[in-house]
């Protein structure tokens, strides 16, 4: 426990009625064959943590029946079509071009359909917003929201700690913000706006409210100043969790590690 960072807490006679055991899923990392630096980066961060966890190719992804496989799938940081398109045909050998392709994309959906869990970490998120059919939308890469501007900064994240996903965090605490995306419901028609929850979407975490800022350089903060920062988001059977900001950095950013390490257990 001390060499991991663990909190360990005994109880004395009988568990409490509402606890209930976690862990045991089966991981899956994503490692694409196009350079990606974030998929070392997680991979180092589960190693030196001592989740078990699966490398899983584009091939894999493509041939489908992962939830045969596995519970979990982390899809690290990247632009979709870097994920879907991957290396253009001639470029390399053909076992290490195509990315994961349409054939990859119905594979997941086909996954989370059936009850497993997408992990998305910051610009992957993009993938799903674009490939599934959700009702939300990125409003920091929004045209009309140019005037954001963050290379890698400090910022506000209200976290609720009663969900899954913020257990054991502080309910306030830094999140590193580099061009990353804040979510809102989508509208129902083009102009009109979304005031009541939409069914199975949830904003576990959101970005401060005025000044977001702690540390760094950030234009145009208004932009996510409130929004959501960590969304749950009920897909079929499964879930989508999208993660807006770098929670992983390097295997340096600790304050927000454990939104990664919450996203992967089994309940």
């Amino acid at each position: 426990a001390r060499e991991l960072g663990l909190r360990s807490i005994g109880l004395k006679g009988k568990a409490p009625a509402n606890v209930a055991p976690v862990g045991g899923a089966r991981v899956g990392l994503h490692k694409p064959w196009v350079e990606n630096i974030d998929e070392g980066w997680t991979r180092l961060l589960l190693e030196r943590y001592e989740f078990p966890f699966t490398n899983v190719t584009d091939q894999q992804i493509r041939a489908g029946n992962l939830r045969a496989q596995f519970d979990v799938l982390v899809l690290p940081d990247g632009a979709p079509e870097r994920l879907v398109d991957g290396h253009r045909p001639g470029a390399l050998p053909a076992e290490y071009v195509g990315g994961i392709g349409t054939s990859g994309v119905e594979a997941l959906k086909a996954f989370v359909n059936g009850g497993g869990t997408l992990v998305c970490l910051d610009s992957s998120c993009g993938l799903v917003l674009e490939r599934f059919v959700l009702p939300v939308v990125d409003r920091a890469r929004a045209p009309e929201n140019s005037r954001l501007f963050c290379p890698g900064s400090l910022v506000r994240l209200s976290l609720d700690t009663s969900h899954p996903l913020g257990f054991g965090m502080p309910a306030d605490t830094a999140a590193l913000f580099a061009y990353g995306s804040a979510y809102e419901l989508r509208a129902r028609e083009p102009g009109s706006a979304v005031s009541a929850p939409a069914p199975g979407v949830t904003f576990v975490g959101k970005y401060g409210t005025g000044d977001p800022l702690l540390s760094g350089w950030l234009e145009g903060g208004d932009v996510i100043a409130g929004h959501g920062a960590l969304a749950d988001v009920t897909y079929g059977r499964g879930r989508l969790v999208l993660v807006g900001f770098r929670a992983q950095h390097r295997a340096q950013s600790y304050a927000t590690f454990r939104v990664v390490f919450n996203a992967l257990m089994r309940r």
